[in-house]
């Protein structure tokens, strides 16, 4: 059984004006409430401080940081085959060829002045490599941009 007596007291529902004034703060009234609830803003100057209020709380608002997405949502972005796919492709062709190539191309750069072709192909691998893991993470990034809780957030 809970205890009620050591609950606050509800506190009492919003009153016409503080509703108007929250809408007037976000620019829900429609043009001819604005303009009458402008009017009356200027006789009144208790609902004039309450707008203000409402406002620096907008401002205070859209301070705060939202929180990330879920991380189902991450998950799932993280199992998606492409992803997996072009990313474990990119880092064994990224590997491979800076574990060969640091190799072959020690030896080679050692024994001969000049750069043979194994050395090229060795490079080429690493630079598809690299774009492979630039592919896959931007790719990653354009599908997380409906999830991302900052894309309509006013500075």
């Amino acid at each position: 059984m809970l205890d009620r007596s050591s609950h606050a007291p509800e506190e009492p529902p919003p009153s016409e004006d503080e509703l108007l004034a929250m809408a007037y703060a976000d620019g829900e009234l429609s043009a001819e409430e604005a303009t009458n609830f402008s009017a009356r803003l200027k006789a009144e100057p208790a609902l004039l401080r309450l707008v203000a209020e409402h406002r620096a709380l907008d401002v205070l608002a859209r301070q705060v940081g939202l929180p990330e997405p879920a991380e189902i949502d991450w998950s799932d972005l993280k199992e998606d085959r492409t992803y997996r796919g072009t990313t474990a492709a990119g880092w064994i062709l990224l590997t491979l060829s800076v574990s060969i190539g640091v190799a072959v191309a020690s030896g080679e750069f050692l024994l001969d002045d000049t750069v043979p072709a194994p050395t090229r192909v060795l490079a080429g691998a690493g630079v598809l490599g690299l774009a492979l893991l630039f592919g896959s993470v931007l790719r990653r990034r354009l599908r997380a941009i409906p999830l991302d809780p900052y894309r309509h957030l006013q500075r």
